[in-house]
């Protein structure tokens, strides 16, 4: 059989082949190999032949290492590319503050959302080209200013908003609650945001009609330090007269209960 040369009978790959761009990533190796082991660098076919047993193995090994590397590069490469691809910042902002909410991979939401005081940020995952939401910078910044009134503690909560949209129009049909942050005033915040969303559909195809929308919403206490607990206190109840009327009723009830506690234990015989 005829003699092909080292690189043919190892790799196989020959010189010459339909991947051009491998002739020169094994001609480095076959220079940075020759600088590596001291050796002489073989400069054609019968020198290569030549060399010793233990050479070869030495050189087997070191190609395994470079492989390795060349293919563990390029995996790194299209997982970063994959990733990029699957999230869309549609609101363009580099920055985001929680990167955590929006690395972990999605489940069952079409958008993810973030919104605080000072940040609203929604993230497409799903349905890329078939489905977008318009820009509405003052209606995010309409959001954002419900939340001030309610940093009065600090607070993360998470919810899930799933959306039916009408299939003749694509306007918003029903609005539901999947998941519940469990604060009223958040609930309803990722309600009303909902509401308010238009969507365009690149495609003149009105799809999906339903779907899921995934919210973190943050609370960040910013109280004046000259406030102390009874100020803030007192402005929330000025703030919800009703949970005022609230704990009213609750006090009366007490003192209703206790009254009859002490009449019950009044009326008992001295005996027992």
């Amino acid at each position: 059989m005829r003699e092909t040369g080292l690189y043919r009978n190892e790799i196989g790959f020959p010189h010459g082949h339909r991947f051009p761009f491998l002739s020169y990533y094994l001609e480095a190796i076959r220079t940075l190999r020759g600088i590596v082991l001291g050796n002489q660098i073989c400069l054609d076919n019968e020198a290569c032949a030549e060399q010793g047993s233990s050479t070869r193995k030495c050189e087997k090994h070191f190609l395994r290492i470079i492989i390795v590397m060349i293919l563990v590069w390029i995996v790194t490469s299209l997982q970063g590319c994959r990733t990029t691809g699957e999230v869309t910042d549609t609101k363009g902002s580099s920055k985001v503050e929680d990167d955590v909410f929006f690395k972990v991979p999605a489940g069952i939401e079409v958008f993810r959302v973030y919104v605080s005081s000072d940040t609203y940020v929604v993230r497409q995952y799903k349905y890329d080209g078939l489905i977008q939401r318009r820009e509405d910078k003052d209606g995010d910044q309409y959001i954002k200013d419900m939340l001030k009134p309610l940093n009065k503690i600090t607070e993360e909560r998470e919810g899930l908003i799933e959306l039916q949209l009408y299939p003749h129009s694509g306007s918003i049909a029903k609005v539901r609650p999947e998941k519940l942050t469990f604060l009223e005033e958040l609930d309803r915040v990722m309600v009303d945001d909902m509401q308010r969303w238009v969507y365009q559909f690149p495609k003149k195809v009105i799809t999906p009609t339903k779907f899921y929308v995934r919210y973190k919403i943050k609370l960040q206490k910013k109280v004046d330090g000259q406030k102390t607990l009874a100020d803030i206190e007192k402005d929330y109840l000025n703030e919800n007269p009703r949970f005022l009327e609230y704990l009213m009723y609750k006090k009366k009830q007490m003192e209703l209960k206790k009254k009859r506690e002490e009449q019950l234990k009044s009326q008992k015989p001295a005996g027992n």
